[in-house]
């Protein structure tokens, strides 16, 4: 009875479907007894079937005979007894797996033995070149390393399997490792597959069990006088894949046994560097005190030191400082270790660089520790920098300071840090000569102006317009900024470059605060009188009445006027500012006074809708007749700027609908008309306002509103039974000004209500000439549609054909 599957067994495995998914084998039949046994470690059961007549050779799928079997499993008394049957001992399954490798796989010594002793190859593989010494090596199995190496199995046997693709794929991404990769294709007998840059990874059992930590087995192969320098394909050492894995007694085995400490891989990198990146403060210190160089650098400039920086490996820190590394060394970009640890956040390696005199004011790409520790906004490395000496006067981007930068950024910490740590208060922050101290003025930031005042900030400096601190302070109307400064000495009377001195700028509810600031500060009344008269039309602009006292109590003239003319009254009724108006009023302020315009405070308060300023003025007694230089009154103003309410008021108060400034002006009507303010329109012909009264240039409400295609005052205008019929009719009608300025939707709606399409002008223009002569196509067509007669000649006998420009197409429209 072999180990062959019998017909019996195959079909009843297709009449069961007892086959099975192996994970080593894929899809098998049954398997046989006496493999079976030999596997489980029957050796009763294995002795009666080779008694029975059992092939000791006989094979499974993938040539998996009983003598395989045992090896794998360890059963010694089986394997003799096989060995005794004749079965052959250098059988190999498709990887090549011979019953010596397997027994060294699994560690079975005594197996491994038994099989030396009936002559075993000890050099017999896999297909990639692994022997029993490599798997048991790789393994950690030190007694059959031993057995093997004293039965003089080759210890320098090299690994020659390529990486299955998913492997390679897996180990492209790792830099610098040497990392296992798993068995082929699911076969767990295979050895592990490890990371090489060739096809021939060239891993050897010191290698390999370097790799893996094996201690034992390492120093049973130096023992045995193994070459410990021979490297991987990509100069990885035995030293270097442990340091990596982080195997420091395997490493003070190789360095106790003289590797060279100094080997590097392609990148340049040792095991040291791998060991300070990787934080494995044992493994630096045991190469340290082998004496490997602290200073050792890849390619690319980066040292232990730096990396160990970079990681934020504070024992392998100190340890390296503590052997001598150079605290300065530039990796390839400039940056030093205390620049990259600063840029990572690792406080306690900065700080141990500092405390090992390591130089702070390092500058790659424009940006110092310090500048950087700002940056990632790491104030507790900031602050250590800053304590530590690290300059703060350096420039960056455009010339800036770090002051500089955080005023710009608000970062108020770093900005008191800095001016704490002495830094120069009056470096120039922002475009323009802003110092820290005008900025923070200008943000009326009074605690960030304090701190820059009692640092010694100088109040003098000027920006590029010559513009002091006092000056923005004024501008801005913070009293309290413009006394901390008068204080610091800052002079009130200094002019910019637009001659402008610090009370001359101010405008706001502060000034009578800054008044009295400057006073005590050491401003004369002189010196303030000659600003005060400005500041009282500002307050005029800004409604500030209640400091009106203090102003006039100064001497100011209430009715002091500026460039134009205006008064503190015409800037407050302007505005609109009521209460400062009646205040006004009520300190005798002159509500007659004239612009050079002509223009009354009561004028610009209508014209500027400000109704309670109008009352206020009227009340008061104000001329609500008065006329303007070109001829408008309070009620035109109102009228023409759609202030329906002032409008009221007005009418209200007395003042005729109708009235016509003596000077040949236009009514409230045509004023409102023109510029197309409906609403007022409807107030005043609601109230009866005559809608043909003409201006001095014959212009009535109607033609005005229509000369600028107001469509909808015009609606209203016409809807309005005291509208002359003649308007329509006869003369210059609102027809033709509409046509002639091409508004074809306001001569529709008076055509539509009845105006005569050929009325005649003076001169004999009928609406068709002007439309033709004005080149308004449109208009043109829409009166050819309502009838009009082009053979109507004017007053010099031209027909529209004639008047019209010949290369226009209103020309096409008319017959010659």
């Amino acid at each position: 009875m072999g180990c062959g599957v019998s017909r019996i067994g195959v079909q009843k495995a297709a009449q069961t479907d007892s086959s099975h998914e192996n994970p080593v084998f894929g899809t098998q039949p049954i398997p046989e007894p006496l493999c079976r046994a030999a596997e489980a470690g029957d050796l009763g059961r294995v002795e009666a079937l080779l008694a029975e007549g059992a092939n000791p050779n006989v094979a499974e799928s993938d040539n998996y005979t009983p003598l395989l079997a045992a090896a794998k499993a360890g059963h010694v008394d089986i394997v003799r007894v096989l060995l005794k049957a004749g079965a052959d001992k250098e059988v190999k399954r498709q990887a090549g797996a011979a019953p010596l490798i397997l027994a060294a796989l699994g560690g079975h010594t005594e197996v491994v033995r038994v099989l030396l002793e009936a002559g075993a190859n000890k050099e017999t593989a896999y297909q990639d070149g692994a022997t029993a010494l490599y798997v048991a090596a790789e393994k950690g199995h030190t007694e059959v390393v031993r057995v093997l190496l004293e039965a003089g199995a080759n210890a320098e046997v090299t690994l020659r399997r390529k990486p299955p693709a998913a492997a390679a794929a897996a180990a492209a991404k790792v830099d610098d490792k040497a990392a296992a990769t798993g068995a082929k294709n699911g076969n767990t007998e295979a050895p592990a597959v490890t990371k090489g840059t060739s096809t021939e990874l060239g891993y050897t059992p010191l290698l390999i069990a370097s790799l893996h930590g094996s201690s034992e087995v390492v120093r049973v192969l130096l023992e045995a006088g193994v070459n410990r320098h021979k490297p991987l394909a990509d100069g990885a050492t035995a030293l270097y894949l442990a340091a990596e894995k982080r195997h420091s007694e395997v490493v003070q085995l190789l360095c106790e046994a003289g590797v060279d400490k100094e080997a590097t891989l392609q990148s340049g990198a040792t095991a040291l560097y791998i060991a300070s990146q990787n934080g494995d403060v044992a493994t630096v210190k045991a190469l340290l005190k082998a004496g490997a160089d602290p200073n050792a650098c890849r390619k690319d400039r980066s040292c232990p030191l730096y990396v160990a920086s970079e990681r934020g490996h504070l024992d392998v820190v100190r340890a390296l400082l503590q052997a001598g590394a150079n605290k300065d060394h530039t990796f390839q970009s400039g940056a030093t270790p205390i620049f990259i640890a600063t840029q990572n956040g690792h406080a306690g390696v900065v700080k141990a660089l500092i405390e090992a005199g390591a130089y702070k004011d390092n500058m790659p790409s424009q940006s110092t520790p310090l500048r950087t520790a700002y940056k990632t906004k790491n104030m507790e490395i900031f602050h250590m920098l800053l304590e530590a000496g690290a300059n703060k006067e350096l420039t960056y981007e455009d010339g800036a300071t770090l002051l500089a930068i955080a005023v710009q950024d608000g970062n108020l910490e770093v900005v008191r840090a800095l001016l704490r740590a002495g830094a120069n208060r009056d470096v120039t922050v922002t475009k323009g000569l802003f110092t820290a101290l005008h900025y923070y003025v200008d943000k009326n930031n009074l605690e960030m102006v304090r701190a820059l005042l009692a640092a010694g900030a100088n109040v003098e400096l000027p920006d590029e317009n010559l513009d002091r601190p006092l000056h923005i302070a004024a501008r801005k109307g913070s009293s309290e900024a413009v006394r901390a400064l008068l204080d610091a000495g800052a002079r009130p009377d200094v002019k910019n470059k637009g001659g402008a001195t610090p009370m001359s700028l101010a405008g706001d509810r502060s000034f009578a605060g800054m008044l009295r600031a400057m006073q005590p500060a050491g401003v004369g009344g002189d010196a303030a009188s000659r600003e005060v008269a400005t500041q009282l039309h500002r307050f005029a602009a800004h409604n500030v009445a209640e400091a009106l006292p203090s102003l006039l109590a100064s001497g100011v003239d209430i009715d002091s006027t500026a460039a134009d003319g205006a008064t503190a009254l015409h800037v407050a009724a302007e505005k609109g500012n009521s209460k400062m108006v009646r205040a006004l009023l009520e300190a005798g302020a002159n509500k007659e006074a004239a612009c050079k315009n002509g223009a009354t405070p009561l004028c610009l308060a209508a014209a500027g809708g400000h109704v309670d300023a109008v009352r206020v003025l009227l009340q008061a007694g104000a001329n609500k007749e008065v006329e303007m230089e070109d001829a408008r009154t309070p009620l035109n103003l109102a009228a023409e700027k759609g202030h329906v309410d002032v409008v009221r008021v007005l009418l209200e108060a007395g003042v005729d609908k109708d009235s016509t400034p003596q000077q040949g002006g236009s009514s409230p009507l045509l004023h409102a008309a023109r510029k197309g303010k409906v609403d007022v329109v409807r107030v005043l012909l609601g109230l009866h306002a005559d809608p043909s009264r003409l201006n001095a240039y014959g212009t009535n409400p109607l033609r005005a509103a229509a000369d600028e295609g107001r469509l909808d005052v015009v609606r209203v205008m016409l809807a309005t039974p005291a509208l002359k019929a003649d308007e329509l009719l006869g003369g210059r009608t609102a027809l033709h000004r509409a046509c002639a300025r091409g508004y074809v939707r306001v001569a529709q709606v008076l055509l539509d209500a009845g105006a005569d399409v050929d009325a005649q002008t003076e001169d004999g223009d009928t609406p068709l000439h002007l439309a033709a002569e004005e080149g308004r196509a449109e208009v043109v067509r829409l009166l050819l549609r309502c009838g009009a007669d082009e053979r109507i000649a004017n007053a010099a006998g031209k027909l529209p054909f004639e008047v019209a420009k010949a290369t226009t197409s209103v020309a096409d429209l008319l017959s010659p």
